[in-house]
C-alpha cells in the first residue's frame, strides 16, 4: 500500500493534464503515478517505502524510498534502475559530496528526468566487463 497522499484525478480530467495542473512537472511529459505502478516500482529494491533515504537542501524535504518511487514513476523509469537512484539521491544530499565537488572545481549541473534517465539506462546497458574494470579503477 502507498502511504503518500493519494490524488483522485477529477471525472473527465485527464490523469496527464492533472499532474501538470498540479505542478509534478517541469514540462516534460509524465506517467501519472497510480498505485499499482508505484507498488512495482518499488518491488525494484528491498528497500522498506517509510524508510528515509535522505534529507534534500535547501529546504530539507524528506526523500523516503516510496517518494523516490513516485518521482521514478512519473519519470518513466524502469524498476531496476532503483538502486542508482537511490544511491543519487544520498549522494546529492551528502554535504561532502557538494564540498568535494567544490574543492575540484565542478560544477553542479543539475539535469531533468529525461536526460537522466538516458544515462541510467547507458549505465545499465554498459557490459559487464566494463562496469567491473570501472569498479576497480574506482576501487569498489
Amino acid at each position: 500500500m502507498v502511504t503518500a497522499g493519494v490524488f483522485e484525478v477529477p471525472a473527465g480530467q485527464d490523469a496527464v493534464e492533472f499532474c501538470y495542473a498540479q505542478g509534478w512537472t517541469d514540462g516534460l511529459p509524465v506517467v501519472p503515478p497510480t498505485e499499482d505502478r508505484v507498488l512495482r516500482m518499488l518491488a525494484g529494491t528491498r528497500r522498506p517505502p517509510g524508510e528515509t533515504v535522505a534529507w534534500i537542501p535547501p529546504r530539507r524535504g524528506r526523500a523516503t524510498v516510496e517518494r523516490i518511487a513516485i518521482n521514478a514513476v512519473m519519470a518513466g523509469c524502469r524498476p531496476e534502475y532503483m538502486s542508482v537512484l537511490m544511491a543519487a539521491v544520498e549522494a546529492m544530499a551528502d554535504p561532502a559530496f557538494k564540498a568535494d565537488a567544490e574543492k575540484a572545481k565542478l560544477e553542479l549541473n543539475p539535469k531533468g528526468g529525461e536526460e537522466i534517465q538516458k544515462i541510467i539506462a547507458k549505465i545499465f546497458t554498459t557490459p559487464q566487463a566494463q562496469r567491473d574494470a570501472l569498479k576497480k579503477i574506482l576501487g569498489n
